[in-house]
C-alpha cells in the first residue's frame, strides 16, 4: 500500500464498520485510525488510505450507500480539509 495520505472521516463508526467491510471485500488497501485531534475532538476512528485509490474508495462507499462526513489529505504533520468529490 503506498503511505496513507488521505483521511475520511463517518458521520458514525457504523459506518466505519461498513466502509471496512467494503473495501476488504473488493481488496482495497486502507487502514482503521484514530481521528486524529486535529479534525475532530470526538473520540472515535476513522479511514486512512492513499490519495491514489481514494475516487475509487468513494465510488464503493456510495455504491454501498455509506455516508461520508469529511475528506482530508495530510500535509506534513497537518491536514487540509478536502472539497466533496462526486461518485461516478
Amino acid at each position: 500500500m503506498d503511505r496513507p495520505d488521505s483521511v475520511i472521516n463517518f458521520v458514525s463508526v457504523h459506518h466505519v464498520m461498513r466502509a471496512e467491510h467494503v473495501f476488504k471485500e473488493h481488496g482495497l488497501a486502507h487502514e482503521i485510525i484514530p481521528t486524529p485531534r486535529d479534525l475532530s475532538s470526538d473520540c472515535g476512528i476513522a479511514i486512512a488510505l492513499s490519495g491514489a485509490v481514494l475516487k475509487q474508495a468513494l465510488d464503493l462507499l456510495a455504491g454501498a450507500g455509506v455516508e461520508v462526513e469529511a475528506l482530508y489529505r495530510r500535509r506534513g504533520s497537518t491536514y487540509e480539509r478536502m472539497p466533496p468529490v462526486s461518485p461516478c
